[in-house]
């Protein structure tokens, strides 16, 4: 049909519903406080994916600003918190990053996480985060000022690290990333990193979704809290079988260990719950409904259950400190067995 061409009357003008992303993540952070909770979304995004080793870093490194996407990135050049596992992004996880609010993977059988808000609660130690996974580099810019081609309706940019020409034009911007778990620049990344470039004062003061800066100290606090955790951590993820958390000094260097955490099965079978409900073809995670349909069609006394011996142990780096600030010495290792029992 032809389309017919209307003008607004005289004293009206467009008018509607609308939410500033900003405003949005800032009523996010009110649900989802701040804290060890947010490492725990990171964990549980990891074991979704299927990655079997987690490693946080808290790097105090401070990068160049000569070569950037725009002069505004250079307050993102300095210390941050890193998150790594050995899974790739899949498609949907880059589009589920971009649908505030929604929950890709409730319907998933085997899925603990939370894309959709979950996710969000790292804005509570910056405002760009960026994703690099596969061939691509991610940046989310809510504020929609620090990255070329940002706008209010697509605040961010997705470009190609691998063989794209990046690192060769904008060698200080992929210099956070260079030699961290196998990143080489210009090439496939076969794993997941998120970079947290820490909010500085300045960075806090011009923030619209918090005004509070979040700096080393308080970075390294976090990951501190997860040590008491991080072996019951592991036994309530089914696919992650190394967590580890290390540190950068700002000088630069291999990460120092503070601890690692890793999980072996020693009795039974852990992967018998999983193969009741099999992937569906094409792979991917059962979802919920056939999972639920496989079990109101199985009999009771066929309902799977399985008991198992994991053996969990515990490693001090000797980067580690107690609280009084002392370096530890040597590094110190325990064990703790636990047995596990799951019926459904």
């Amino acid at each position: 049909s032809d389309a017919v061409a209307l003008s607004l009357p005289e004293g009206a003008e467009a008018f509607g519903q609308h939410e500033c992303l900003t405003s949005r993540l800032r009523s996010i952070l009110q649900h989802y406080a701040d804290g060890v909770g947010m490492l725990h979304e990171l964990i549980q995004n990891a074991d979704d994916a299927g990655a079997t080793r987690v490693s946080l870093v808290l790097d105090e490194r401070t990068h160049g600003t000569r070569s950037l996407l725009l002069p505004a990135m250079a307050e993102w050049q300095g210390p941050a918190l890193l998150c790594y596992n050995d899974a790739l992004f899949a498609p949907s996880d880059f589009a589920s990053l971009c649908a505030l609010g929604s929950d890709h993977k409730l319907g998933a059988a085997h899925a603990t996480g939370r894309f959709g808000l979950g996710f969000n609660a790292v804005y509570h130690l910056t405002d760009l985060p960026s994703i690099l996974s596969g061939e691509h580099l991610v940046l989310l810019d809510p504020h929609a000022t620090h990255l070329p081609g940002a706008t209010a309706a697509q605040p961010g940019l997705r470009v190609r690290f691998a063989a794209g020409g990046l690192g060769a034009q904008f060698p200080d911007q992929v210099a956070p990333y260079a030699g961290l778990f196998g990143c080489g620049v210009g090439a496939r990344f076969d794993g997941t990193l998120f970079r947290l470039p820490l909010r500085s004062a300045r960075a806090a003061a011009a923030s619209q979704i918090k005004a509070e800066p979040y700096g080393a100290a308080e970075a390294h606090a976090l990951l501190r809290s997860l040590l008491p955790r991080a072996r019951h951590t592991l036994l309530f993820l089914r696919a992650v079988r190394c967590l580890e958390v290390s540190r950068i000094a700002p000088d630069g260097g291999a990460p120092q260990l503070l601890f690692r955490t890793t999980r072996a099965c020693v009795r039974g079978d852990e992967r018998a719950l999983e193969r009741f409900a099999p992937a569906p073809p094409g792979g991917g995670t059962p979802t919920r409904d056939a999972l639920y349909a496989k079990l109101a069609a199985t009999p009771a006394a066929q309902l799977p259950s399985a008991t198992y011996e994991l053996d969990l142990a515990l490693e001090l780096g000797a980067a580690a400190a107690p609280d009084d600030g002392a370096p530890l010495g040597a590094s110190a290792v325990s064990y703790t067995h636990l047995r596990a029992h799951e019926t459904r």
